[in-house]
């Protein structure tokens, strides 16, 4: 039985409120104080909602989302292909060099522009091997590796920036000859609780100098909120304020791309797609527009998402925070990934060439794409995809 009909079959006690008023006092009333009347009274206002909700179930659809579905289907669309990280995150199954190899081979056949070569820490491991191996043999391909913002180097508990306490993962890219770096950052971290915004703007600019210095003058930075979700539950004003810091910096340093995940797949399309409009809106006003949408090339002022599975929302989170001002997404051409698996540049491509995307259909190779996240998920799980 569904849970309307159970709850249509309530019994019908009197309660001294009139039925028709039952919607009105359900919506005018707070949570709480809705909860603290007596079960009868509670009764009678479900019980209307839900013949409200039954009398409209079959009445025909007028209209859709107009705006939402021509900024999808004109849009330039930016993808960050994280395929040689995302799908072997607290894998069971993990990647070897071989691996990175064929994954490699697979990716640059894609269309795929910005590639995430691995995530660089102080354990050896597979993902060293494939950077070093790659070097500075990129070709057309821009390589990225991931670093964190701070390796827990604290003064009186506020982050170090300075020479002696680089970021390891800043520091194998530039030793592996590669120039381009995700700086991971946690907006909720504790650091943040009695220090100026200004401090993250400092420190972003002092690791993009330093990685110039070590690596090269074209040596670019993304920013990844990487918990902007919880975020913007805890601490919204500080993301936005964390935003518009990066946005008024000097072009010569300001990072190319901002980045953030939901990496719950808790949170509701319409609630991830607010959060971008407001990113969106916040990079606007403060003079660091999206590039990529002009020449469809440049990721100056990029906005991407990174979205991962759970409860079944990725793919829509994903199309929402497209329409609401998002540039394109980190991904992988396959779901698989951090173990929860996550929202993959496949599905994302087909549904924008589903909804008329001309620019998907030119920019990338779809059918590769599809074929591509086949060999992915094998090459990930050792078992072929069923379909």
């Amino acid at each position: 039985m569904g849970i309307g009909a159970g709850i249509g079959m309530l019994p019908a006690i009197s309660t001294g409120v009139r039925a028709s008023n039952a919607p009105a006092m359900a919506s005018d009333l707070a949570y709480d104080a809705f909860m603290a009347l007596p079960d009868d009274a509670r009764r009678a206002n479900y019980e209307a909602l839900v013949r409200d909700a039954r009398s409209t179930q079959h009445k025909p659809m007028r209209r859709v989302n107009a705006q939402k579905r021509e900024r999808l289907r004109t849009m330039k669309v930016l993808i960050l292909d994280n395929s040689q990280r995302e799908p072997s995150v607290a894998s069971v199954w993990g990647h070897t060099l071989e691996d990175k190899r064929a994954i490699d081979g697979v990716v640059r056949g894609l269309g795929f522009k910005h590639v995430v070569a691995g995530a660089l820490n102080d354990a050896a491991q597979v993902d060293d091997q494939f950077c070093a191996e790659l070097g500075g043999d990129a070709g057309p391909t821009s390589f990225w590796t991931f670093s964190e913002f701070t390796d827990g180097a604290l003064r009186d508990g506020a982050p170090i920036f300075d020479d002696d306490h680089v970021p390891v993962g800043l520091r194998k890219t530039a030793a592996y000859g590669l120039k381009n770096v995700v700086l991971e950052v946690d907006t909720c971290a504790a650091f943040w609780e009695d220090r100026a915004v200004s401090a993250f703007a400092d420190g972003v600019v002092r690791w993009t100098r330093w990685l110039r210095g070590a690596a090269g003058h074209d040596a670019r930075v993304i920013v990844n909120l990487r918990d902007l979700a919880k975020g913007m539950v805890r601490c919204p004003d500080r993301c936005v304020a964390m935003v518009a810091a990066l946005a008024d910096l000097p072009h010569h340093v300001r990072p190319a791309s901002l980045l953030f995940e939901e990496p719950f797949g808790e949170y509701l399309p319409c609630e991830v797609g607010g959060w971008t409009a407001l990113l969106r809106a916040t990079m606007d006003a403060h003079g660091w527009p999206s590039a990529f949408q002009e020449d469809g090339a440049s990721i100056d002022g990029a906005l991407l998402i990174h979205v991962h599975r759970q409860w079944g929302l990725a793919d829509a989170v994903t199309l929402d925070a497209l329409a609401a001002g998002c540039d394109g997404l980190m991904a992988a051409v396959c779901e698989e990934g951090a173990a929860l698996g996550h929202a993959s540049s496949a599905v994302a491509l087909a549904n924008l060439a589903r909804l008329g995307n001309r620019d998907v259909v030119t920019r990338y190779n779809l059918r590769g794409v599809i074929e591509g996240a086949r060999q992915v998920t094998k090459l990930t799980t050792g078992a072929p995809v069923a379909v």
